[in-house]
Formats: structure tokens, C-alpha cells, sequence
């Protein structure tokens, strides 16, 4: 049944397997999983308006399964709280769909680093877009990299205006 409607929806063999022996859903009663699924994939399907990309996002992180569809809606909303537009978010989520299930205290601790650091919050929102992995970085990494920066004779504003715009010189 799950199978079924998992190949009828269009994931490879490969692709099935990787979600169903995911630790994080195991223990679902298959009929459940399945509801489950359909669920979130139907809600997922409004995000990213393709479903290739509800199927790459769903077998690379099929962890998203395991959160109730009401938490992931909250954290979607959590996101557009802080000033990102659908649109942005569509592009966040489709580098990195595991970012609907970070905390909250994640998200606002990382924007806080950044903010410390001298960030606007519009730096941010422009960063994160371009790079929403950085929401996963530990703030010593990213404090280590501003500082290896201005060991280089980079003034802070330099390294805010350089990184706003390449946000990936934060993961050399």
C-alpha cells in the first residue's frame, strides 16, 4: 500500500527505501505512515509547486516525515515571522527542506549571532536566502571565520558587505 502509492507518486525504488527505513518513522503503523505522507506531501506540493521537488526534499531529509504536519505549518510560519517572503522560502527550502524542522531558538540564536557580529537583519534575510545552511553553522565556526578574515586586513564592515553578498565564505 505504502509502496504503492509512493511509486505512484514517483519515487525510485532507491528513494522508497531510504524513507521507509528511516529510524524517525519506523514504528508507524503502515496505514498511518501512509496518511501521513499523503499529508505532507499535499502540503509540501504548496510550498515547493512541483512534486520532483516534494520528492528529491522528502528522500534526501525523509526525517520530515516524522514531525506532525501542524508543527511543520508552525515553523513555516515562524520563518515568514521573521520577514521571508513565500517566495524566498521556496528557495530556502528547496537548498535545505530540513530547515522546517529547526527550533525556533536555533533560528533566533544564529540571528543573533549575526546581529552581534553587526548584521542588519536585512543582511540576514539576504544571506540566508542564498544560504540557508548557515542556520545550521555553530557560531565559534562563524566568529572563527570573521576573524580569520580580518587577520587578512578586512574590516569588519568589509567582511558584512562581502559575506552579505557571498554568504559561502563562511564554509571554506
Amino acid at each position: 500500500m505504502l509502496q504503492d502509492y509512493l511509486i505512484a507518486y514517483g519515487y525510485s525504488v532507491n528513494q522508497i527505501n531510504k524513507i521507509i527505513t528511516n529510524y524517525e518513522i519506523q514504528n508507524y503503523q503502515e496505514t498511518k505512515l501512509l496518511q501521513k505522507i499523503k499529508t505532507i506531501n499535499t502540503y509540501l506540493e504548496n510550498i515547493f509547486k512541483e512534486k520532483n521537488i516534494v520528492i528529491k526534499a522528502t528522500s534526501d531529509y525523509p526525517q520530515l516525515y516524522g514531525y506532525d504536519l501542524e508543527y511543520l505549518k508552525t515553523k513555516y510560519q515562524e520563518l515568514q515571522e521573521i520577514g521571508y517572503q513565500e517566495d524566498e522560502l521556496q528557495k530556502m527550502l528547496i537548498n535545505l527542506p530540513i530547515l522546517l524542522c529547526y527550533s525556533q531558538e536555533k533560528i533566533k540564536n544564529k540571528i543573533q549571532t549575526f546581529t552581534s557580529i553587526g548584521y542588519s537583519k536585512e543582511n540576514i534575510l539576504k544571506m540566508t536566502i542564498k544560504m540557508p545552511q548557515l542556520y545550521g553553522y555553530q557560531e565559534d565556526k562563524i566568529i572563527e571565520r570573521i576573524n580569520y578574515l580580518q587577520k587578512l586586513g578586512y574590516s569588519i564592515e568589509d567582511i558584512i558587505k562581502m559575506t552579505t553578498q557571498y554568504p559561502q565564505l563562511y564554509s571554506f
